[in-house]
């Protein structure tokens, strides 16, 4: 651990990681990623076993925590817990001049399992249709269109700006992540990728291009060219006055619609999966769907398979198009 030693007060978890996030400031770190160990800390952590002596800190207190936290959060926090707690343990066994733990106490552990980490739900293409025709009629058709015939994360949508569109691809470079919310310029794999989409799909982006204009206009000099992100762009996914709709009312309007079109209830992040479901369904090779996903558990499949090139890309985003229209395949 570099940096000037500074010993937390009273010698409980609370006050160590108190530190420990002062010395993160100064970290080569993201913002996103600042903010979330934060987060994490706060609303986690500290409730839990913030009251221990870090030095008799074990695996029955952490396990414990595990599985209070397993009764009421998805399997996804409690590993995001696990991982900010291992690094400031690990810092703690480093701390200089002198180590604050003779070892990690979560050295072999591993968080409580859930079925929620591996389930993965998905709509059937009849699903998808009857979503898609009332989200048509929803101020954000366009973009749930795109998010179920590209399988675009939520932050990666909220993080498009109109220089990442050109007519039937999208550039991810960026992605708008909670808490915050805040910007992170890579992407989860830590590289650009470019989808590709259909006709329609562009064609509902276009006319939403143009309503966005006339909003921009409407709202006159307030509108917040900085989507409330401060950074200057042209927002793919704003609110009528420009602010970057914020992912949790995103989630809200999705599950409305989703009680609207009475299909059945699906995680925001269950549109990236039926578009994955239903491209291979249509007979898309599973190397063109890794590379749409920019799945990393799937990349070594993709470079083992081939590379799909222009024209495969193409007759991918037309087949997905057919099973979300309900169209017969040729």
């Amino acid at each position: 651990m570099d940096g000037p030693y500074t010993a937390p007060t009273r010698g409980i978890v609370a006050e160590y990681l108190a530190t420990w996030l002062e010395t993160r400031q100064a970290a080569d770190i993201s913002p996103g990623t600042r903010a979330l160990d934060k987060l994490i800390v706060e609303t986690h952590l500290v409730p839990h076993i913030g009251s221990v002596p870090l030095q008799k800190l074990g695996t029955a207190h952490i396990s414990k925590m595990y599985a209070e936290l397993g009764k009421t959060r998805k399997g996804k926090t409690v590993r995001n817990v696990h991982g900010v707690l291992r690094k400031a343990l690990g810092d703690a066994t480093r701390w200089k001049p002198r180590p604050l733990l003779a070892t990690n106490p979560l050295y072999g552990m591993k968080p409580l399992a859930r079925a929620d980490s591996v389930v993965r739900e998905a709509w059937s293409a009849d699903e998808v249709h009857r979503f898609l025709k009332v989200a048509a009629e929803d101020r954000l058709g366009a973009i749930w269109r795109l998010a179920l015939a590209t399988g675009l994360r939520r932050c990666e949508l909220l993080g498009l700006t109109w220089d990442d569109i050109s007519e039937t691809t999208a550039t991810v470079r960026r992605q708008v992540l909670l808490p915050g919310p805040c910007i992170r310029p890579t992407t989860k794999s830590r590289r650009e990728r470019t989808v590709r989409f259909d006709e329609q799909t562009a064609a509902g982006l276009r006319s939403w291009k143009a309503q966005q204009a006339e909003e921009r206009l409407a709202f006159g000099p307030a509108y917040r060219t900085m989507g409330g992100l401060h950074v200057e762009a042209a927002w793919v996914v704003t609110e009528p006055n420009g602010f970057v709709v914020h992912p949790d009312t995103l989630l809200r309007r999705w599950r409305a619609l989703m009680k609207k079109a009475g299909v059945r209830p699906i995680p925001l992040h269950g549109a990236r999966h039926s578009y994955a479901t239903l491209a291979l369904e249509a007979g898309v090779r599973l190397d063109i769907v890794s590379r749409q996903l920019g799945h990393a558990s799937i990349a070594i499949t993709a470079d083992t398979h081939g590379h799909p090139d222009d024209k495969a890309l193409e007759e991918a985003a037309e087949r997905v198009a057919r099973m979300i229209e309900g169209r017969q395949s040729n």
